[in-house]
């Protein structure tokens, strides 16, 4: 079965998405509404984003239309990471249309609480992160996966 999925950090650029599952997602602008997106700050971590529920306020992101169940589960792997920090859930979606529809996101999980420092900035996450992900975590990740099956 596939899904729509609403895409608001590290899962928005294509070439790191590609490296992960080796597909190119191209997904189109969309926003997340009643949510807003924070940052997560871990010690030993890249400062990433997070949605948390927050009434009137808007996220945006990319819808990556009809994700086969292979990616979800990718997707799942490396959004988890066995730390229980995010779950799939669903939200409500605007496309620059107006059209409003559900898709499933990643959502912060209570065990943030006390972790989440402010909105999250992604240039400065592209600055100091992105050839990272690239380079070493996607791959390590890839090399993790590899292993399970």
């Amino acid at each position: 079965m596939k899904t729509d999925m609403f895409v608001y950090g590290m899962l928005m650029y294509p070439e790191l998405v590609e490296l992960m599952t080796g597909q190119y997602l191209q997904g189109e602008p969309a926003t997340l509404l009643d949510h807003q997106r924070l940052t997560l700050h871990m010690e030993g971590f890249s400062k990433v984003a997070v949605v948390v529920p927050e009434a009137g306020a808007r996220v945006a992101g990319l819808l990556l239309r009809q994700v086969d169940e292979q990616v979800v589960s990718i997707f799942d792997a490396f959004e988890d990471a066995g730390m229980g920090l995010y779950v799939r859930g669903s939200g409500t979606i605007c496309l620059p249309s107006g059209q409003q529809q559900q898709a499933s996101t990643y959502l912060g999980t209570p065990m943030m609480a006390g972790k989440l420092d402010g909105i999250w900035d992604e240039a400065a996450f592209k600055a100091a992160h992105y050839a990272d992900y690239r380079d070493r975590i996607i791959p390590e990740f890839n090399a993790y996966l590899a292993q399970q099956q």
